[in-house]
């Protein structure tokens, strides 16, 4: 168990690291986007 959780973690991280960068861009991020973003993390994690 202690596995996924670390590889919950990582997902995360990464997804977060997407969506700052795209931030960094100067690219206007919607929630939309943000809520994809996530979900592809939800179903890697799977």
């Amino acid at each position: 168990m202690k596995g996924s959780m670390e590889q919950k973690k990582e997902h995360m991280k990464v997804n977060r690291e997407e969506i700052f960068r795209l931030l960094e861009e100067g690219k206007k991020v919607t929630r939309e986007q943000i809520s994809d973003i996530l979900d592809r993390a939800r179903r890697k994690e799977k």
